[in-house]
């Protein structure tokens, strides 16, 4: 089984949002049965925003809470 999600961003702080996209994510992976995939999937406007923002983003994502 595998899950992947799209979230668009609901804070303007790039950490926060990365710490409610990894909550989001992980709660589908957890309601999965055994065995669950899950993929980070990032579209990113990289020529109009500053790649600190992504970097901000992934940073939030791979923390623990």
């Amino acid at each position: 089984m595998q899950t992947v999600d799209f979230i668009t961003p609901i804070v303007d702080d790039p950490f926060l949002f990365g710490q409610i996209a990894a909550a989001n994510s992980l709660s589908d992976v957890y309601a999965m049965a055994e065995n669950p995939d899950a993929m980070n999937v990032i579209g990113f406007p990289r020529l109009t925003l500053d790649i600190s923002i992504l970097t901000e983003i992934l940073r939030a994502a791979g923390e623990d809470p």
